[in-house]
């Protein structure tokens, strides 16, 4: 047992080995750098899903807007009754198409800025209904989402014809 404790009092006294204890200051200041590399490229992710996150949310939501609207026409052009003179129409106006116009600007008068539920951010969502072109009796729906500033969160163009329109001959 002696000469255990003379091997290791022997050891702890050599120079070399008192050499590797420990980082040197040149260790410890390159780890420092690889973790501060390293947590602003993790900060700098966070930051971009965090701002593509909102944008998504927005996008979303203002599809969900636009959705509704487009839902509601799509409901009074199933309740329009038929009008054989309407088949055959040869203005604008007396087409399916501006009776469907007139009747969702009557059931929507006005669509008000909407608050966003993302930090209550108001929105506008605009309508721009159009009767006309080759087919008058389809209702054209243009519809944007733009930001307070002007800039557009999203648009949707769609057609919309009345079920009675699909009846005539």
């Amino acid at each position: 047992m002696a000469s255990w404790r003379s091997a290791s009092k022997s050891r702890s006294k050599d120079p070399k080995s008192l050499k590797q204890q420990g980082f040197t200051l040149v260790e410890v200041l390159v780890g420092i750098l690889l973790l501060a590399a390293f947590t602003a490229t993790a900060m700098q992710a966070i930051v971009s899903a965090t701002a593509f996150k909102v944008k998504s949310q927005e996008l979303s939501e203002a599809t969900i807007w636009m959705q509704e609207d487009l839902e509601l026409a799509r409901y009074r052009a199933s309740q329009i009754p038929a009008d054989p003179a309407r088949c055959f129409a040869q203005t604008p106006s007396a087409g399916y198409g501006q009776k469907l116009k007139e009747d969702v600007e009557s059931a929507s008068a006005a669509i008000t800025p909407k608050s966003s539920a993302l930090g209550q951010r108001p929105y506008t969502l605009r309508r721009e209904a159009a009767v006309g072109g080759a087919e008058l009796n389809v209702l054209k729906l243009d519809y944007q989402v733009e930001r307070p500033d002007g800039s557009v969160v999203a648009k949707l163009y769609s057609e919309v014809s009345p079920d009675k329109f699909l009846e005539c001959p």
